[in-house]
């Protein structure tokens, strides 16, 4: 399962890995946050709580967007950190966020 951080990765995943399930972050940790992502709601985004989905491994997939307000990124960090992620690594390129990998097993 690929779960996702916020839209900017979500949307090419769906487009690209049609086949594989995922899902937008969907936290109560994160009320009004920017990581929900409302304005996706529209593209048909399927948004989840990750402990209300079925799983053994998942992807977190976030962009590290810098002009997210340093709290929400400290939220997803913390968050991650309460479920004992293994960062898996990052991918960087010049016109975007970097992206990192981070993986959850139970």
């Amino acid at each position: 399962m690929i779960y996702h951080a916020t839209g900017t990765t979500y949307l090419p995943f769906r487009f690209y890995l049609a086949d594989k399930p995922s899902y937008l972050l969907d936290e109560p940790d994160f009320p009004a946050s920017l990581l929900q992502n409302r304005e996706f709601d529209s593209l048909s985004v399927e948004t989840a709580e990750l402990d209300a989905l079925e799983w053994d491994r998942a992807w977190v997939v976030w962009a590290r967007d810098p002009l997210l307000p340093p709290r929400d990124n400290q939220r997803l960090g913390d968050y991650l950190a309460k479920h004992e992620a293994r960062f898996v690594g990052r991918i960087t390129y010049w016109q975007a966020a970097p992206i990192e990998i981070w993986l959850l097993e139970r």
